[in-house]
């Protein structure tokens, strides 16, 4: 459903991740607080600390009668903010200030500031998707199990700042040559399996990172299912030019990439601890286990006329997502 100024002016939650990305926090503010001040009828902007406990904190703002919530910041802040609107029929505003802007890139959203804020507060559209499920919260992207966990462990927020796109080539590196393939045993949909492999990946959003790179053209953010991926990749220098494929976005060199759906849930284990990560953030380790929340999560998008027409350069610039 299509929403304007014109309608019913919103109560309006922001949360800002001063730390996101390389972007400034005190621009982000007067843009947001410029576009807010003629269209909500009431708005507060939620700075965040890093320390709590955001899906609470959303949680805390409906009950006090925000109808609306922002999220600026990086793919790591809009899905921990998301964790208080899943099923809540309340819709969640994008505006991307992180590294990868993943969720953004898929679903359309504009990647410069003023053109995401403008689209929030003009013509636009909802559009409702799929999130996952583990013990104690929900992500929308993806959650993986193995290198990727430990690329993640390794990228410093510094680091992100200092060297950009080469900080994940350089500790995607390092991640490969310090570990080898984990055996497994995946339980997915009442069926199980058992493989060998260096990265098991939940993917809910097609983009691996930045377009034009996928996991494969089914899986998408609104199908009521995840997609479990792995590589079929059998030794280190086989990893090698997977990694560089995805970094620098050669389709061609993922073929090796085995991506099976499920739509109830998968359980990941492994006989000694493995490294997990979701939407870019450290999330413990095996065993673990995910549910597939279908239809649960809305998220405000341009009108499908106007996605169209985002310049396919912006589609394509920046690196991998991460912990922002």
């Amino acid at each position: 459903m299509a929403n304007s100024p014109a309608s019913e002016q919103p109560r309006v939650f922001v949360v800002l991740n001063p730390a996101a990305g390389k972007s400034n926090p005190d621009r982000i503010r007067r843009v947001v607080e410029g576009q807010l001040d003629s269209f909500a009828e009431e708005y507060q902007i939620y700075t965040t600390t890093g320390e709590e406990d955001l899906g609470k904190v959303v949680g805390q703002a409906l009950e006090e009668g925000f109808n609306r919530v922002w999220a600026a910041g990086g793919d790591g802040t809009v899905s921990a903010a998301a964790n208080g609107l899943v099923n809540s029929g309340v819709p969640l505003g994008v505006i991307p200030a992180g590294t990868g802007n993943t969720l953004a890139r898929d679903l359309g959203i504009p990647l410069d500031l003023e053109p995401a804020c403008e689209m929030l507060t003009g013509s636009h559209t909802t559009r409702t998707i799929d999130v996952m499920q583990t013990s104690d919260r929900y992500f929308l992207l993806s959650v993986s199990v193995g290198v990727s966990a430990v690329m993640t462990s390794y990228s410093s927020r510094q680091q992100k700042d200092w060297m950009g796109t080469l900080s994940y080539i350089i500790n995607g590196i390092r991640a490969v040559v310090s570990n080898s393939f984990w055996p497994f045993e995946i339980e997915m949909d009442g069926q199980v399996r058992r493989y060998r492999a260096s990265e098991i990946n939940a993917a809910n959003a097609g983009i691996i990172g930045f377009e034009p790179i996928r996991w494969g053209e089914n899986v998408r953010l609104d199908d009521g299912q995840v997609h479990l991926c792995r590589a079929r990749v059998e030794n280190l220098w086989e990893v090698f030019a997977l990694a560089f494929g995805v970094a620098f976005r050669r389709q061609k060199q993922l073929q090796e990439l085995v991506c099976e759906p499920f739509s109830e849930y998968v359980v990941i284990r492994s006989r000694k601890s493995v490294p997990v990560q979701g939407d870019g953030e450290d999330y413990g380790t095996t065993p673990l286990r995910i549910d597939v929340v279908p239809g649960s999560l809305e998220i405000i998008v341009p009108l499908e006329d106007e996605q169209e027409g985002l310049d396919l350069g912006e589609l394509l610039e920046g690196p991998l997502g991460g912990k922002d």
